[in-house]
């Protein structure tokens, strides 16, 4: 019948979905090279905006294409050090501490470090957290009156994201803090979501925990809680 003949149509059609994909993964990994080239090109010419954006295209299919974990740390260096140029250390350092322990970030966290006391380590300010691909969710805290409004924009990649974008998702609250720490309970019928939070502020970190909830109005496999770095 037509209804038993569903599963197996789907099944197939997602066959050659997945077997597209494949084909155009594997031909777009033999663009990483050029992509690269293009990257050294702008960053000699110091046009460190254009160096970036294909800096961090080469991060993206670094992770897809590669399993050559000093190839992909070498992607993070190459985004890092436009960062650098541009003296935006905080965010430097976080490119940086995605592989701490490879010889190219050891050497460049060196180089960062006199700069770090640059980095103010008051609450307010945008922290990001790596979710792959060269995505990152970020929450941004600023001051508002007495309190702090925070905003989280939550991002988690979907597959191969040049072909199939991210999964996102957001809030936005005001809440004062007890010293270094916050809390935010999510209203059901305002925020779509059930969960509630706990906020720790380190010296350069936030730390995000959640407290209760699974249902956090996200789309599918975006969380809010994790480590986040201060960039700004």
């Amino acid at each position: 019948s037509l209804h038993d003949a569903l599963p197996i149509l789907l099944g197939l059609f997602l066959m050659s979905a997945n077997a597209q994909t494949m084909d155009d993964l594997e031909a777009d990994c033999q663009k990483l090279s050029a992509i690269v080239a293009k990257g050294d090109r702008a960053y000699r010419n110091k046009d460190y905006d254009k160096a970036r954006e294909h800096y961090e295209s080469q991060v993206t299919w670094s992770e897809l294409c590669l399993d050559d974990r000093g190839k992909i740390a070498t992607a993070y260096n190459n985004v890092a050090l436009t960062y650098f140029h541009q003296k935006a250390y905080g965010k430097a350092r976080a490119w940086l501490l995605l592989a701490p322990d490879d010889p190219k970030s050891v050497y460049n966290l060196k180089k960062l470090e006199p700069h770090f006391s640059e980095l103010s380590t008051a609450v307010e300010g945008e922290y990001w957290e790596y979710q792959g691909q060269g995505v990152w969710s970020v929450f941004v805290v600023k001051r508002s009156g007495d309190q702090y409004q925070i905003d989280f924009d939550g991002y988690r990649p979907l597959r191969v994201v040049p072909y199939y974008g991210v999964n996102m998702g957001s809030f936005s609250f005001k809440t004062s803090f007890e010293g270094r720490q916050g809390h935010y309970q999510m209203n059901e019928e305002g925020d779509y979501g059930d969960c509630e939070f706990r906020f720790t502020f380190k010296k350069l970190e936030l730390i995000v925990e959640r407290l209760s909830g699974d249902q956090c109005g996200f789309g599918y496999g975006v969380y809010a809680e994790g480590t986040y770095q201060k960039v700004l």
